[in-house]
This record gives C-alpha cells, structure tokens and sequence, in this order.
C-alpha cells in the first residue's frame, strides 16, 4: 500500500511539546461508566524518514503525573493494586515500524509499563504540518489511539460487582495528540 501524501513532509527530528500534547486513558468503570485520565507529564522524539515507512517515535511518560480529576482515585491508580508507580516510575514507547493504512498509518511498537513490555499497535492520523506564525518552528500534528488490555502489563486489580461485571474494565483505550517541533540542523 502507498502512504498518503503529506503536504510539507519533511525528513528530521522533532521533539514532542508536551504543553500542547496530551496523553489520556479511559476505562470502563462498574460496566455502565467511563473513568477518563491523563498524563501530564512526558518527553518523546518522532523521527520522520525520507519515507513515512522509515519513520520512528521514542516516548517516556512519567506514571506519577496520572491525573483523573480525583485525588482518592489518582492514589488508589499509583498504589500496588494498579500502576505502583513508585516502583514503577515511567512508561515507554518505542516503535519499530510505521505503516500506510487508508488514509491514516498503523504504528507498531512495544509498550513496556508496571515491569512487563507488549507489543501494541496505534492508529495514528497526521494533522498536518504548520510554521508557527509566532515563534518560527515548524510544527507536526499527530493523533493517534489503540486499546490495550491491563492484565497483560501485570495490572491484575479484580473487584468484581455483584452482577458478576467487573469495576474497573480490562481494556483500557490510550488516546494521543502530539505537537512535536522539528528540532533545528546539527551545525556543520
């Protein structure tokens, strides 16, 4: 399959604006709710290659920064019976291919999160390329989202309702927006 054409492509690195980026989980909760959440804080390069295919994304979020709006609920999260997020401080992403998919690409990569690596596959849309009136960067945007299911990184937590549902779902969704700027030439 031949990717889609991308006005401004260009080949570099970038390095993700965590300010103007966001990563966010939702899962199910008592199976009639959603709980949604968000990392505030994370680093990420995205190499652009002279093809889309040759292209690669670098990312660490720090599992300590969860925020869901709940204090009680953002330590229940950290503790042992989910992230342990003091043993187990950051996540990381690292993709090993990047894939034309209709209009949008399919990343591969491997999640490693709570001492286990899987790999996972994101669906990633590209919002185009933009010179920032303000500050003269050039700019890339990227969203993107996959599911991935909790227990396979060790994240057993079981409370099951009377109904026989679970409180909290196994599938968790991981959603994305990405603004990275192209980092400037190495001199010489």
């Amino acid at each position: 399959m031949t990717a889609p054409a991308i006005a401004g492509y260009r080949s570099g690195f970038w390095t993700i604006d965590q300010e103007h980026s966001s990563v966010l989980f939702t899962a199910r909760h008592m199976a009639v709710g959603k709980v949604h959440g968000r990392f505030r804080r994370f680093v990420g390069k995205v190499f652009t290659g002279e093809t889309v295919e040759q292209s690669a994304v670098r990312a660490i979020i720090d599992a300590t920064s969860l925020d869901t709006g709940s204090a009680k609920r953002d330590r229940s999260l950290a503790s042992s019976e989910f992230l342990e997020s003091e043993t187990y401080p950051t996540m990381e992403f690292r993709s090993s291919a990047v894939h034309p998919y209709d209009t949008d690409f399919l990343v591969d990569g491997e999640l490693a999160m709570h001492g286990h690596t899987r790999p996972v596959r994101l669906k990633l849309t590209f919002n185009g390329i933009i010179q920032d009136p303000y500050t003269g960067d050039t700019r890339a945007g990227f969203s993107a989202h996959t599911t991935i299911r909790r227990r396979e990184f060790g994240l057993t937590f079981d409370a099951r309702l009377p109904g026989g549902g679970q409180l909290v779902s196994d599938q968790i969704t991981i959603t994305l927006d990405i603004e990275a700027t192209l980092d400037a030439p190495e001199p010489g």
